[in-house]
C-alpha cells in the first residue's frame, strides 16, 4: 500500500506566485507516492492569498487551507497543519530554503529507511543564512521529510528561532549526515561536522566555493535507521 504524504506550506502574501508554486509543488509530490495532499496554511496575509488559494481547492482537492487572522510564525504554522494532516509522512520547508523541489526524490529514496530525511545545500556551512532575534545567523533554510510520529514528538519544539537541525539536536537525536547527488561530489566539496556550533569550528583552508555547490546538490540529515516503516 503506498505510503500517504502530507505537505506543510505556510505562506504570507504570495498572491502573485502562489498558484504556479503550489502547481510545482503538487506536480512534484505526486510523482513520488499517492495519495497526497498539500495544506496551505494562510499565516496571516494582507492580499489576495487566502482568494487564490481557495480557487484552487476547487480544481484540486488535494489542496487544504487553513487561515489565521493574524501572522503566527512558521512554527505555529506547521503545528496547526500537523493538527489537520493525515499523511504518513509530513513534508515541510523552513523559511529560506534555496533547494528546488524538483530534488525531492534524492531524499525521497530514503524515507522509508529513517524517520528524519532533511535537504540542504552541500558545502554552504555556517554561512550565508538568516539572522535571528539577538543577531545570532544560521545556515540558510532546509527542507524534510518526517515520519508523522516523529514530528508529533518534536512538534512541541519548533520555534521560528531555531532551525529543524537544532531542534533534533536540543532531543539528543543522533543523526548522521552524508552527501547524495546526481553527479560525482567535487575536489574540496566539504561539509562542517555535524552538530558542531559556528564559533568551535577550525579554520578550515578546504572550504568549498560558493560556485561549486549547485542547488541540487544535498546532504540529508537522519535520526536513526529503522528495520521498516511502520505507522507507530
Amino acid at each position: 500500500m503506498p505510503i500517504s504524504l502530507s505537505a506543510l506550506v505556510p505562506v504570507r502574501n504570495v498572491q502573485a506566485v502562489l498558484e504556479p508554486a503550489l502547481l510545482r509543488m503538487l506536480e512534484t509530490l505526486a510523482e513520488l507516492t499517492r495519495p497526497v495532499e498539500l495544506f496551505v496554511i494562510d499565516d496571516g496575509s494582507t492580499d489576495a492569498t487566502i482568494e487564490v488559494a481557495s480557487e484552487m481547492t476547487v480544481r484540486y482537492p488535494q489542496i487544504r487551507v487553513i487561515r489565521y487572522g493574524q501572522t503566527r510564525g512558521w512554527a505555529e504554522a506547521i503545528r496547526a497543519g500537523l493538527a489537520e494532516a493525515t499523511g504518513q509522512i509530513l513534508f515541510l520547508e523552513e523559511p529560506g530554503c534555496r533547494l528546488p523541489w524538483e530534488e525531492l526524490p534524492l531524499l525521497w529514496n530514503a524515507v522509508l529507511k529513517h524517520p528524519v530525511v532533511m535537504g540542504r545545500p552541500a558545502g554552504g556551512g555556517w554561512t550565508g543564512g538568516r539572522a535571528f532575534p539577538g543577531g545570532r545567523e544560521q545556515e540558510g533554510g532546509t527542507y524534510q521529510f518526517v515520519r508523522r510520529s516523529t514530528l508529533l514528538r518534536l512538534a512541541p519544539r519548533l520555534t521560528d528561532g531555531l532551525s529543524f537541525r537544532e531542534v533534533l539536536l536540543q532531543e539528543g537525536i543522533a543523526w548522521q549526515e552524508r552527501i547524495i547527488s546526481d553527479r560525482p561530489r567535487r575536489e574540496y566539496e566539504v561539509l562542517y561536522p555535524a552538530g558542531r556550533q559556528p564559533d568551535s569550528l577550525p579554520e578550515r583552508t578546504d572550504q568549498p566555493q560558493l560556485q561549486a555547490s549547485p542547488p541540487n546538490y544535498l546532504v540529508h540529515v537522519i535520526e536513526e535507521k529503522v528495520s521498516e516503516f511502520s505507522e507507530e
